[in-house]
């Protein structure tokens, strides 16, 4: 999937786009892994982020998806940071 978006709000912190491309390849039933490259670009607040998001998911129902991941980035800041990821999903 892919998706872009641009935003020019009244304050800094509303103006910015960011754009990102996500693959997602099934390894077993139920079982899938997840990358995902991101651009963010705050338009003048900060410098612009180049984002990876690397992980597994996991659909035990088909409502509900669990994933844990890692996320890595060319620079860290309040908007983006590094490290772990998890979300739980309810679907409907």
């Amino acid at each position: 999937t892919a998706e872009a978006l641009y935003s020019n709000g009244e304050y800094d912190l509303h103006r910015f786009w960011d754009v990102y491309l996500m693959g997602v390849y099934e390894i077993r039933k139920s079982f899938y892994v997840v990358a995902r490259y991101e651009h963010y670009d705050p338009l003048g607040v900060v410098a612009s982020f180049d984002i990876g998001d690397f992980g597994l998911g996991w659909t035990p129902w088909p409502f509900l998806n669990v994933k844990a991941g890692y996320r890595v980035s060319n620079r860290e800041a309040e908007q983006v940071t590094r490290g772990f990821t998890a979300s739980i999903s309810f679907l409907f």
